[in-house]
């Protein structure tokens, strides 16, 4: 039995507003340095330090799910043989050595506030953004190429260190997505217009699947099973699901 529940939690509701409140802030500070490049030093400065305050709202928000991904790739900064990996491989450069030795200090700093930090604040979101930021840099260009670097890596450890690092820039990455959205031209009506968010309450329907042998059986009673290939199983239990032994209430 599967229960949908589809309803928009308040918070999720505020913080889609101020993300919204946030684009309008940098769409001004945006204009006004065009408009105005006498005074572009401090509009860059307050340009920046919106821009910045945006990407630690998304980490804030999602500082679980972010832990969590991050805390998956744990084993990098508390087991040795990561850090011996760098230091003695003779198959990897010295550049990719200090690619590397940065990364684990930069993952050790990032433990050291996401992990201690029972309730994450500003200060927690501000170092998040910042060592994701850095590492975005650096390692962007890397995991674009094929790299003999993470080929090895990924031969050596049960750990890709490829999928880690793509997972941990999922909220970088939809940063800088949002930081585009709010300085393009293409969304000033969206930015500068009327904007609502409402909350949607969901109706709960339980979804009732029976899976029980007679009924599989049954949808194969024109055909011979042991005949059946897997890919003719999988169609007919699909089938079943959605036609024959499903009711909704």
């Amino acid at each position: 039995m599967f229960r949908c529940r589809t309803a928009v939690p308040q918070f999720v509701v505020d913080h889609l507003l101020d993300i919204r409140a946030r684009f309008a802030h940098i769409r001004e500070l945006f204009m006004m340095k065009s408009e105005q490049p006498s005074v572009e030093p401090f509009h860059s400065t307050s340009l920046e330090n919106a821009t910045t305050d945006l990407e630690i709202s998304l980490y804030l928000h999602s500082y679980e799910k972010h832990l969590h991904r991050f805390m998956k790739g744990n084993d990098i900064i508390s087991d040795p043989k990561y850090a011996e990996f760098v230091a003695s491989n003779p198959d990897t450069t010295p550049e990719e050595h200090a690619l590397l030795e940065d990364l684990l200090i930069r993952l050790a700093k990032l433990q050291k506030v996401m992990v201690g930090d029972a309730r994450p604040n500003y200060a927690t979101g501000k170092v998040t953004a910042e060592v994701m930021s850095h590492l975005w840099t650096k390692w962007t260009p890397v995991l674009g190429g094929n790299s003999r670097m993470i080929a090895l890596w990924d031969i050596t450890f049960l750990l890709s260190l490829r999928a880690y690092l793509d997972k941990l820039f999922r909220l970088h990455k939809q940063f800088l997505t949002l930081s585009a959205i709010a300085t393009s031209a293409r969304f000033t009506q969206f930015l500068d217009g009327y904007f609502e968010v409402k909350v949607v309450g969901a109706e709960q329907k339980d979804l009732v699947v029976d899976l029980s042998l007679n009924v599989i059986g049954h949808s194969f009673c024109d055909h011979h099973v042991k005949d059946a290939d897997d890919g003719e199983v999988h169609q007919k239990i699909m089938y079943n699901i959605s036609h024959a032994g499903s009711t909704i209430h």
